[in-house]
């Protein structure tokens, strides 16, 4: 639906451009406060004080942004993929577990939530990885079956990929009480319990019905 999409859309920019406003009025109140009570500081101590209170501003902001913009897009943009397993055109785990593989580095490219590779494993199939080498690094086996007897985040700490290092968090997909496979994110900083609630709630209310509409249909066409 266009215009509801474009409706949702507005909605969202506003909420968004009322908060940056309440935001800033909130900093300027705090700013203000600051000079009211140091009056007979030096010029000096005055500016660097205020840099650093725009500094911490401009960081707490990005934080705030990623808490309050995530939830909003990731249900839009999600949506495509929705729309096409209910179209036919993703069919089977595989091809979800390679759309899931790709949207997650795609979708999760912010200041405080950035995922730089994924791996996505349904059912018995073997894993999909986002880049090919993730499959050197760990012990996927142990990874699937740590997955079926957990129902929250698996951290991993931090992972060597090549070059790079990365924290890794694995996060089992469970539809009720039967354990559907994970999905397995290297994000370049900590994500600590707010931020790791996004990948729970992804696999909560976006990915587990998918993946169990997907394996009904795969039973199904196995049974003709």
């Amino acid at each position: 639906m266009p215009g509801k999409r474009k409706s949702n859309n507005l909605v969202n920019n506003l909420q968004l451009v009322i908060f940056t406003i309440t935001y800033l009025l909130s900093w300027l109140l705090l700013y203000g406060l600051f000079l009211y009570f140091t009056p007979e500081a030096s010029i000096r101590f005055h500016v660097l004080a205020t840099l650093a209170l725009l500094i911490l501003g401009v960081v707490f902001w990005a934080f705030l942004f990623v808490l309050f913009r995530v939830p909003h897009l990731m249900a839009t943009r999600f949506d495509a993929i929705k729309n096409r397993v209910a179209s036919g055109e993703i069919a089977s785990r595989e091809q979800f577990s390679r759309e899931l593989a790709t949207f997650l580095p795609d979708f999760f490219e912010y200041a405080f939530c950035d995922v730089e590779h994924a791996a996505v494993k349904a059912g018995k199939s073997k894993p999909v990885f986002s880049d090919e080498q993730l499959g050197e690094y760990k012990n996927w086996d142990a990874i699937g079956k740590a997955a079926a007897e957990t129902d929250g985040p698996i951290r991993h700490g931090r992972i060597r990929i090549g070059r790079s290092v990365y924290y890794a968090y694995t996060i089992p997909i469970w539809f009720n009480d039967e354990n559907l496979g994970f999905f397995t994110i290297f994000a370049r900083q900590h994500q600590g319990l707010v931020r790791l609630k996004f990948f729970t709630d992804l696999e909560e209310h976006f990915i587990d019905d998918q993946l169990m509409l997907l394996t009904y249909k795969e039973v199904l066409k196995k049974k003709k």
